[in-house]
């Protein structure tokens, strides 16, 4: 039998390495047993306890354990502090109390990995206490890290997972973690989508936004943007996912609330062009799940791994400024069949979805 753990676990929650944790258990339920271990926390800003502990049957079981630790003041200041200085040369104790405090830690379920057999873990995102303090318990341990170009990322306590098999996501996740962690074993997992041929359902034009409604993600600087770009070219910009809706509360943007997969890649199918504004991406589900959909994207040049996307693909184009946000955007617009069909040959090329189950399927 095979453990995933991870931070936080549910089919709903909106979150890049949560989706990618969902669908790598799937995969690998089609020959083997897995369980879920977990923490009974949803929302990833308070780690509030929102189920109640325990075993759960869903497509797997899933074990819940209690979150000990709420996110406080005390982070944040803890955050802020990191910010200042030289991440590579903060002590020890600075990090691990960085990362115990930033949460979710549960003592209930480092105490269970303790005494647990499973034949191998998976580990999902370095970040967490549930990786960090976990993985070190426990035989067997692939790290599925998700690492991207952030301040925590140069933590110098980040460096003992070198010993860890690694599972990356993208090339660019690869080189970052060679560079900084020199990892000595890890496989390139990519990831795979199964193609949902969607017929054209609309005849409104707008442009696209579908995540975590956050600044973390970007969606304030978008919405500065987009609330200039309306004024003049009155394109409306649809936004789905959940969140702090006050962020997104300009004239010419659209919040259509948190929808259905198939809703999702409806609007995707539909839309001119889908916006990606976040910086700190490991992958870019959403992204990739647009192309699927013969939809072109605008991408912030402050994420490697997006702009990687779009220099690959010619799917799409990239920005800096609200000058080229605007001029790129409308550049999508004028030409979209061009990006639109370029975005699906690199999804079909490489983010096929049997040829990333076969991947999982050799490994485990």
């Amino acid at each position: 039998m095979i453990a995933l753990i991870i931070h936080r676990f549910d089919k709903d929650i909106v979150g890049g390495a949560e989706q990618y944790a969902y669908e790598l258990a799937k995969i690998i339920a089609l020959q083997k047993e897995i369980e879920i271990i977990t923490t009974t926390a949803v929302d990833h800003t308070t780690w509030e306890n929102f189920y109640e502990p325990g075993v759960y049957e869903d497509d797997f079981i899933i074990r819940r354990f209690q979150v000990d630790i709420q996110r406080s003041l005390y982070w944040e200041r803890l955050h802020s502090l990191a910010l200042t200085k030289n991440p590579s040369t903060l002590p020890v104790s600075f990090c691990e109390e960085w990362i115990k405090r930033q949460g979710p830690y549960s003592s209930s379920l480092l105490n269970f990995l303790k005494k647990s057999h499973y034949e191998k873990y998976i580990f999902v995102t370095y970040l967490y206490p549930t990786t960090y303090f976990g993985i070190d318990l426990v035989e067997n341990a692939y790290l599925l890290s998700t690492y991207h170009d952030e301040v925590p990322f140069y933590f110098p306590i980040f460096k003992k997972y070198a010993r860890y098999k690694h599972l990356f996501l993208t090339s660019e996740e690869k080189s970052l973690a060679i560079e900084h962690i020199k990892p000595t074993s890890y496989e390139i997992l990519g990831f795979g989508i199964k193609e949902k041929c969607l017929p054209l359902s609309s005849q409104e034009k707008y442009f696209l936004y579908a995540g975590r409604i956050e600044p973390s993600k970007g969606i304030d600087v978008l919405a500065k943007f987009y609330e200039r770009f309306y004024k003049k070219h009155k394109i409306p910009l649809y936004v789905i996912g959940k969140g702090d809706e006050s962020l997104i509360k300009k004239r010419g943007i659209v919040y259509k609330g948190f929808v259905t997969e198939e809703e999702k890649l409806n609007y995707m199918k539909n839309a001119i062009a889908f916006i990606h504004p976040s910086p700190h991406e490991s992958l870019g589900i959403v992204l990739l799940e647009s192309f699927s959909q013969s939809t072109p994207a605008l991408v912030t040049s402050k994420s490697r791994v997006l702009t990687d996307h779009i220099t690959l693909s010619k799917g799409g184009k990239s920005y800096t400024n609200y000058e080229e946000f605007e001029k790129n955007l409308l550049e999508i617009k004028k030409n979209r069949s061009f990006y639109a069909n370029n975005a699906y040959r690199y999804f079909k090329k490489n983010y096929d979805y049997e040829i990333f189950k076969n991947k999982i399927l050799h490994i485990f």
